[in-house]
This record gives C-alpha cells, structure tokens and sequence, in this order.
C-alpha cells in the first residue's frame, strides 16, 4: 500500500452494535456517519438494520467514484477499470416480501463509459453504460418500481443493450427490450470462474410486453410479446457435473404468452436430443417462487443412457460399474411440463430398451408416465407409471406393465429385476404373459430396495417347457414319476402379490404329462421357498401326493405333508423405512 500513488484522504465511521436481552428482535446493528474520501471519489452517509427478525432497513447512502482513479490508492494488478460510477441508496421500513412490504426506497445507480479489462484477456468490455433505479414510494410491493435505462455494452466488437421497466411486484407490468449477441467464451475468460469453462453465443431480439395477470388469466391478446433469442455452440463444463453440457443450437421466439422452441440440440455425454415444443407461465415463474414453469415439448433421440444422468455419475459411469451410489436422478419441483418421448433406444441399468413412445407428465418434482409403450427383450410392453426423487439418494416409483407372449429366456437373461422376482425361469422355455403391477423404493443405484416392494398381479405360462429344472426333477424322484422330467404345460395363470421382500402365489392348478399338479406358497425376492405341492394323480387327480418345498431353487428339501404357511417377511432397514413412509405420505396428501 505504501508504494501506491496516492492514499485515502479520510476515512472514518461510528459503529454501534446492540443485543440486549439476546433476541433478534432486540439487535441492530448502524454505521453512522460513514465519511470515505480519496482524491475526488467518496462514500458517505450511513446505514441501520434492527429487528432481525422483521428486518427493519435505515440507510442514506451516497458515492461517486472515477473506476479508473482506484489503482491510485488501491492495489488492482489484474484488471483494468475505467467509467464514472454514482450511487444513490435511500431507503427506509421493512423487508416482509410475504406480506408485500418492501422499505420506502428512491436508489439509482449510473455508470457512464464503463471499462473492464483483465491482463489475461486482451478484448475488453467497453463503452459500458447503466441507469437503474429503484422507487417505492408508500414502502409496499404494489408501487415498487424498477427501471433499467439501459444497460449496454460494446464487447468483442458485439453491441448489447436491455431496457427493462417494471412496476407492481403484485402484479407486475413489464416492459423488456433486448437486442444484441453475447459471445459467452469471451466473457467467461474475462470473468474466469475456477471450476468452469463456458463457450457459444447467445443473440437476443425481442420485446416483451403486458401484465402479469393477463398472461396468468389467460388474456393473452393483450400482451404484446415478440421476437426472437437465438444460443448455439453453447458448452458449459463444471466441477459439479461429471461431464460438459453442450446446446448445438437453440431458436426461441416470443408470441403472446409463449416462448417457443423452433429448434432445440442438446448433448450431454454421448446424448444428443432434440426438443421442439413452448414455455408459457415465464413471467410468473420469474416472480414469484412458487409459480412452475409450464410447457409442452417433443422429444426425440436416438439413443439416451439414462445413468448419465444421475446425480453422482462418474464420466466413466456408463460402461463401468461402481460400488459406490451414483445417486437418482433428480426432477426440478417448479416445473409443470409434458412431453411427448420418442427415442429410439434407451439404455439403463443394463437393460436395452427400443422403440420409446410416451407422454410424461413432470409436475412437482414427480414424473408421470401414461399410454407408455416400448419395446425390452423383445417384449411389446405397455405401462403406465410414476417415479418421485425423494432425497439425492433414493427414488419411490410404481408402474403397472402389460406383456403378451415374450420369450422367458430372453426376459431372464435381458431384465434383472425379472430375474430376481422369476428366479425359476432359468430353466423355462417357451412364451410368457405378464400383467402386474409393481411399487417401491429405488437405492442410490436406481435399483430397487427389495423389502419395499408392493405389487400384484399375473403371470401367465401360455406354453413352456422345462429342462433341467431342479425343483420339478426332484419332485419326479421323489414320487417315483419320470413323466414329470422335463414337464411341458399350456395356459396357466400364476396369481401372486408381494409385500415385505415376500411373493404369496396363490393356489395354482395345472396339467403336466398326464398328472394334475397343482401349487401355492411363499417365495422371497432372494430365491427362499416355502411352497405347498400337490401331485394329483390320474386319470381326474382326486388322490393325489402333498409335500412342502424349502429351501431355494438350487439347494431345496423335500417333505411329504401339508403345507403350513410361514414368516418370511424381511423388513427395510430403518432409514428405508422412514423415507419409505414418508413418500407414502406425501401421495397421499397428493392424490387428495
């Protein structure tokens, strides 16, 4: 400091601080007679805040200051500044946004010729000019008035100016012009944030114009919304995303209420999707913290690995595996948004999914899917579902899937969570039909938290065969019935339902090499039996042979008897179970 130029001429306050009885609504905290001077450059006035809890505002400030006299008395080594600077800050009452208070307030801030230029980037941002001004005049959010008149600047031989006027945070009346391109890559080498790289432009056009609640109450022939905001090769790399985000290309234009996606390329990781569709409710949105977004949209892509986008994927995430949870995938709450999916291949959780045609619904942070149709290890499924992100960490979801005559093996080998749950078709061949309807938690993996489960529903062998299936082999040994040995059956239906890591299948009868089987039990999700068995006999099976099965597929026993049902229940650990509850609790509130 003792090397600059110049010094401070003056520099002087009175600070006083109070908190006599330990409350907030008893501290304040006032620099009075605040008196800075430096050559001809000043700040000087003073300023209060009391009731903490209110948040009760005195202040009358003012300063002027030349931006380029500051390197005379202050060390600035990486920047150039340059432009006249004059604030005015008069404001006084409290800050209750929610009960539309604002301070009694008269604030301007002017800057004239401004410059900016970083040592390490040679194009400066020059002819900077701004006007903003601040007015309330009864202290209330209806007459709070904010004018911008203008902000422009000169960068990279790029104009760029907006004008905005804005009265009635209540119901506010607006007014916005912008026109020019912003090159994004210079900018960011001038303002350089550790942790990010950004590069593209962005080119504005546009005029808005009306009141916010003509456009909430659907009056939109009054507004006077137009023109046009163009962004392309935008790319944003940051140290909280495992892998840069780039926008292709982007053409918006306004019309009345709507702000329309003519054109719309994203990718992220090897995601390239497209979007056309609009935006409406922007203005509330922008306003107001409980306002959604709404829209309509087309989606389309030919291929989306749906890993990519978990909170806590690595860039390699989608060809290795991780012990460590990657986290769900999380919804935005504020938005109110339907979109038409078409992508023709989908990746997730190992599984490969075809020929994705679906409306999805996301509305407060939940996504729902209707008339959903795809195509997985050759199954043409039908769904309809949900899924909520609860915490980064964990997800409730629930579907109910429809699948006509697919083939088993392929279901087994192609679905984990049908070969967790039909842990027998190992050994069955032949076409299948399903009808269920499942619920639950998903883990940090978008994997399902097995004890959560809930579901109901069919499944329905239209004609298998079995080879080398150790259970029915065992049976056949154990009565002394080599028929049964590589048993073929036709148009059964296998009711069941789950709850607690358990499947209960109700009695199921059948007919097998001239025998008339019939079953019914307990299976849990990690392969555990305790199933009742019955071989009836021919011609009619009325006598027939009664043993119960334990064990698992691979290592089970054989007893003959009556079947006794027992308690398999697994229950979710306690963290599981408090999320679990407390996801059941908001849908409730939010089916009512």
């Amino acid at each position: 400091m003792a090397k600059l130029p110049q010094g401070l001429d003056k520099i002087a306050y009175r600070l006083e601080a109070k908190d006599p009885d330990g409350q907030l609504k008893s501290a304040s905290i006032a620099i009075h007679d605040i008196s800075v001077q430096a050559l001809n450059n000043y700040i000087k006035g003073f300023i209060s805040i009391t009731d903490f809890n209110k948040i009760a505002v005195n202040s009358d400030l003012k300063a002027s200051f030349n931006l380029a006299d500051i390197k005379n008395f202050y060390p600035i080594k990486q920047v150039e500044l340059a432009g006249l600077v004059d604030v005015n800050l008069i404001a006084k009452g409290y800050v209750d946004l929610k009960r539309n208070i604002f301070p009694e307030t008269n604030t301007s801030i002017v800057m004239k010729n401004g410059l900016i230029k970083s040592n390490d980037y040679p194009i400066p941002m020059e002819n900077i000019q701004v006007e903003a001004f601040v007015n309330s005049e009864k202290g209330s959010l209806r007459d709070l008035n904010v004018k911008i008149l203008p902000v422009s600047f000169t960068f990279a031989g790029e104009p760029f100016f907006l004008n905005a006027d804005l009265k009635n945070f209540n119901n506010i009346k607006y007014n916005i012009q912008s026109k020019g391109k912003l090159n994004l890559g210079p900018i960011y080498k001038l303002f350089a944030l550790d942790g990010t790289n950004v590069d593209g432009f962005i080119y504005t056009d546009f005029s808005l114009k009306g009141l916010q609640s003509d456009a909430t109450n659907g009056h939109y022939n009054r507004l006077q919304n137009s023109g046009r905001l163009s962004i392309g090769n935008i790319q944003v790399q940051s140290d909280m995303l495992p892998q840069p985000i780039a926008i292709r290309s982007g053409n918006f234009s306004f019309n009345q209420e709507k702000m329309n996606f003519d054109k719309f390329l994203v990718a992220y990781a090897k995601n390239n999707i497209s979007i056309k569709g609009y935006l409406n409710n922007i203005i509330n949105y922008a306003t107001s913290s409980q306002a959604p977004l709404k829209g309509q949209f087309t989606l389309s892509s030919k291929k989306i690995n749906v890993d990519d986008f978990m909170v806590f994927a690595s860039p390699s995430s989608s060809t290795t595996a991780s012990s460590s949870e990657s986290g769900v995938v999380l919804l935005p709450k504020n938005l109110d948004v339907q979109v038409l999916g078409l992508i023709n291949a989908i990746s997730y959780n190992k599984m490969n999914i075809k020929d994705f045609k679906g409306d999805l619904q996301v509305k407060e942070g939940k996504m729902t899917l209707n008339k959903t149709n795809f195509e997985l290890a050759g199954l043409k499924v039908d769904m309809n579902g949900s899924y909520r992100p609860i915490n980064p960490r964990r997800a409730s979801f629930d579907y109910a899937v429809k699948a006509d005559s697919f083939d088993i093996q392929r279901a087994y080998k192609e679905i984990p969570m049908f070969r967790e749950m039909v842990s027998s078709a190992k050994n069955a061949y032949g076409l299948v039909s399903l009808d269920y309807k499942l619920g639950g938690l998903l883990n940090g993996n978008m994997q399902p938290v097995m004890p959560s489960i809930v579901g109901e529903g069919s499944l329905t062998l239209n004609q298998i065969k079995f080879r080398g299936f150790k259970l029915l082999n065992g049976i056949s040994q154990s009565t002394s019935k080599e028929k049964l040995k590589d048993g073929e059956v036709k148009k059964v239906v296998i009711k069941s339902h789950i709850k607690n890591n358990v499947m209960t299948i109700e009695r199921t009868k059948m007919r097998m090499m001239g025998f008339r089987p019939r079953f019914e039990g307990q299976v849990t999700l990690d392969g555990r039996m305790n199933l009742g068995f019955r071989l009836g006999l021919p011609p009619f099976g009325i006598f027939g042979i009664p043993m119960r099965i334990t064990g698992t597929p691979d290592n089970f026993h054989l007893k003959m008897g009556k079947y006794k049902e027992e308690d398999l229940d697994m229950d979710m650990d306690d963290e599981d179970s408090k999320v679990y509850k407390e996801s059941q609790k908001v849908q409730e509130t939010q089916a009512k």
